[in-house]
């Protein structure tokens, strides 16, 4: 595998580690059932869309632009992706 290729999958695998993490348990049980109760509303993934787009007008006024969270795949295609990226790597070190 060509080294420019190798390094960049590094990269991707290191980056998106935190996200194979459990997510967080907020300790408040209001703002879960807060949270809960609105996307049962609006729809789960309208809040997330509608979240990402406040939080990234937010930030963009605060001279912070890219440093909101981002949607993504659903957890089945990001695992899905994770594990190519690993086979990907292990493949290359058969290479050497």
């Amino acid at each position: 595998m060509d080294k420019v290729l190798r390094d960049a999958l590094l990269t991707v695998r290191e980056t998106l580690k935190h996200s194979r993490k459990t997510p967080m348990e907020d300790p408040r049980p209001d703002r879960v059932e807060a949270v809960t109760r609105l996307g049962e509303q609006i729809g789960f993934g309208a809040m997330m869309a509608i979240a990402e787009r406040v939080w990234r007008e937010r930030v963009e006024k605060q001279g912070l632009a890219g440093s909101e969270f981002v949607q993504g795949p659903t957890r089945f295609m990001f695992d899905r992706m994770m594990e190519q990226v690993d086979a990907a790597l292990a493949a290359s070190e058969n290479e050497a």
